[in-house]
């Protein structure tokens, strides 16, 4: 079976004075990238089987807005504590764990983390277009798309082929 991981930043946040970095809300553009984001994985028939949130306010609105377009429960997402202030080995801790049941699983955090692991498992098969774009700039609610055959618990370095990486802006441009 192909798995495919889905990783996606938090779409932009707010910085508002006195709110601790856990607790930021997403921005108006933020709120707007994330329901496009949403939309997007609708008209590409890309629905999650799975779904990991870090549990941050601007991943949990990103995943809300996301869940609505997408028609499936904000409740049925996990909330992993490990997203939060992840390395890239934490996130890949969370993927090894994935239920071996999910083809398509979304991922929902920070970065530098996200980019990371999009970089580390990317073989010599992935799309050269998302690779540069990936090595330029990995934007809020940006969203790296890896395919592996392996089961969830034997990914690991360069396992994988980046198919895409989907940015707000990149779509905007193709539209």
């Amino acid at each position: 079976m192909i798995h495919e991981l889905i990783l996606l930043r938090h779409a932009k946040s707010a910085w508002p004075v006195g709110v601790r970095d856990s607790d930021r809300p997403l921005s108006s553009r933020g709120i707007r990238d994330a329901t496009t984001f949403g939309r997007y994985l609708v008209e590409d028939e890309r629905r999650p089987d799975a779904v990991v949130v870090s549990p941050a306010v601007r991943t949990r609105q990103t995943w809300g807005l996301v869940a609505t377009e997408v028609g499936i429960l904000e409740s049925d997402a996990v909330l992993d504590e490990r997203l939060y202030a992840a390395s890239w080995w934490d996130v890949m801790d969370v993927i090894r764990g994935l239920s071996a049941t999910a083809s398509r699983v979304l991922v929902i955090g920070h970065n530098p983390a996200m980019e990371d692991v999009a970089g580390q498992l990317a073989n010599d098969q992935s799309n050269r277009g998302a690779m540069r774009e990936l090595r330029a700039k990995f934007p809020t609610c940006a969203a790296a798309t890896v395919h592996s055959d392996l089961d969830w618990h034997l990914w690991g370095g360069q396992c994988g082929e980046l198919a895409e990486l989907w940015t707000p802006r990149g779509h905007a441009q193709r539209r």
